[in-house]
């Protein structure tokens, strides 16, 4: 049986909902990341720890008019990125901060033990 990808939750609270769901119209359905998505909650990596709802090829239509009420349009159609966005995105990438935790716990603390 070959599987597709439906919904991707936004939290847990989220997907518990989608699968009852599901459950009550009787789809099955696979939940890719399940237990490793779970166990590593902090930034959601796309391939390494987001969660997947995903159910049979034949019932994937089915399955995304029920769960359509979850998707949330992330940009407006034809929207374009401006400079300043697409500027961001590239120091995003070469400096890595997104990822990197902020100092300021520490910076609180020595400023905390001068006083």
């Amino acid at each position: 049986m070959e599987f597709q990808p439906v919904a991707i939750p936004q939290s847990e609270s989220e997907l518990a909902v989608m699968l009852s769901l599901l459950d009550a119209h009787e789809i099955p359905y696979f939940v890719q990341n399940r237990g490793f998505g779970g166990l590593y909650p902090g930034m959601q990596l796309h391939i390494y720890n987001v969660q997947r709802v995903m159910v049979p090829i034949n019932r994937v239509s089915e399955a995304t008019d029920l769960l359509s009420v979850f998707t949330q349009p992330t940009t407006e159609p034809g929207k374009r990125l401006g400079l300043g966005d697409k500027l961001r995105v590239v120091a995003e990438l070469l400096l890595g901060g997104w990822a990197v935790p902020s100092r300021r716990e520490y910076t609180q603390k020595k400023d905390n033990e001068n006083a």
